[in-house]
C-alpha cells in the first residue's frame, strides 16, 4: 500500500460528498454542539495549550513538535466545538493516581472500551475524544537532559512514547468520533509498528479525523477524577491558514 493508493476500509472517501473538506467534523452538528454545552455545570475553564515553544530542543532552541497537531483541511479550522470526553487511560492503569504511562505503553481499542466503562461515560456521534497518557506531564517535570532524551531522534523520528494503536480506526468510525486529541507527541504510540498502517494513515487520512496533539490535560483530569465527571465543552479555534494542514489548537475545556 502506498500513500496514494485506495485505503482498506474503514474510510470516508466520498462519504460527505466529492468536495468535502471537513471530514469527521461533519459529525459536529448543531445538536452535537448543544450536547457539549449541556456538559457545562460549574463554569470551570481549563486551558489545554502549551506555550508555542514547548517542547523545545536544547541544541537549536526550536520547538521539537508542532503544538496542537494536524487538522484535516483548511475549512476545518473554523468549527471545532462540541462535547469532549476525557479518557484518562493513565489514571485507570495506575489505579487512581496521576502517574504517567510507561514510554512503551500501547493503548488498544480493548483498553479504550475498558476506560469508557470504568468512567461510566458514553461516547456519542460528534464527540471529541481526548486521551490522557501523562506524557507531557513527565516532559515538563523532567530536567533538560531528560527532556532532550524524550524529544526527537537525530533522524527526525519519534522516541518511544505512549499512545493509542492504529486499530482504533474501526472503533472511531463506528462511534463517529468528530476528532481525537491527546497529551502525547503523536496521538498514537511511538515508534510506529507499521507506518503505512499508522493511526495517521487510518484515522487522519482515511477517515478525515482531525488530530490534536500535545494538549495539556493534567488540571482537567484532576478535576474530572475528583467529581467523576468526564465530559465537558471542548472549544478549539485553530488559526485559519489558507491551504494549511495544521495549526496550534488554541483549545480549552469548560466544565
Amino acid at each position: 500500500m502506498t500513500a496514494n493508493s485506495t485505503p482498506a476500509r474503514p474510510h470516508n472517501w466520498g462519504t460527505f460528498g466529492p468536495d468535502d473538506e471537513l471530514g469527521t467534523l461533519n459529525y459536529l452538528t448543531a445538536e452535537a454542539v448543544l450536547r457539549g454545552t449541556r456538559s457545562v455545570v460549574t463554569g470551570e475553564r481549563y486551558t489545554l495549550n502549551l506555550p508555542l515553544d514547548t517542547p523545545r530542543s536544547a541544541a537549536s532552541g526550536e520547538p521539537l513538535f508542532k503544538p496542537g497537531g494536524a487538522a484535516y483541511a483548511k475549512r476545518s479550522f473554523r468549527r471545532i466545538a462540541g462535547r469532549g470526553v476525557l479518557l484518562d487511560i493513565a489514571r485507570m492503569i495506575s489505579g487512581g493516581s496521576a502517574d504517567p504511562l510507561p514510554a512503551d505503553f500501547r493503548c488498544t481499542p480493548e483498553l479504550t472500551k475498558c476506560c469508557i466503562q470504568h468512567e461510566g461515560v458514553e461516547i456519542m456521534p460528534g464527540d471529541i475524544v481526548c486521551f490522557r497518557t501523562g506524557w507531557i506531564e513527565s516532559y515538563l517535570a523532567a530536567e533538560q537532559d531528560e527532556q532532550d532524551r524524550m524529544g526527537l531522534l537525530p533522524d527526525g523520528s519519534f522516541r518511544p512514547s505512549p499512545g493509542i494503536t492504529s486499530d482504533h480506526a474501526p472503533l472511531a468510525d463506528t462511534a463517529r468520533w468528530a476528532a481525537v486529541a491527546a497529551d502525547n507527541p503523536g496521538i498514537e504510540a511511538m515508534p510506529l509498528s507499521h507506518p503505512l498502517q499508522s493511526a495517521h494513515v487510518r484515522m487522519l487520512r482515511n477517515l478525515g479525523m482531525p488530530f490534536g496533539e500535545l494538549l495539556h490535560l493534567a488540571s482537567l483530569a484532576e478535576a474530572a477524577a475528583a467529581d467523576r465527571r468526564w465530559d465537558f465543552l471542548f472549544v478549539a479555534v485553530p488559526l485559519w491558514i489558507p491551504g494549511g494542514a495544521g495549526s496550534p489548537a488554541n483549545a480549552m475545556a469548560i466544565r
